[in-house]
């Protein structure tokens, strides 16, 4: 899947997010980013389709999961 990837400071937190998007149908993967592309050094991401982005973040920010920034065009 290439298409967008919210980022997380840790695995954790993506694994965490992952787990509770795919509970409400969301079709995302855990994936490693290089910190030296996005602006807060974060590591890991959640990759989507950059369609459902708005649907993923509107969801993550409801539910009180903090994830770093939107990247577009996968990593």
């Amino acid at each position: 899947m290439k298409g967008c990837v919210l980022t997380f400071r840790s695995q954790t937190a993506a694994t965490k997010a992952a787990k509770y998007l795919k509970k409400v149908g969301a079709q995302v993967s855990v994936v490693s980013v290089d910190p030296s592309v996005t602006s807060k050094g974060c590591g890991w991401g959640i990759e989507c389709d950059c369609s459902a982005a708005d649907y993923i973040s509107k969801k993550l920010e409801r539910k009180g999961i903090k994830y770093g920034e939107v990247l577009s065009g996968g990593i």
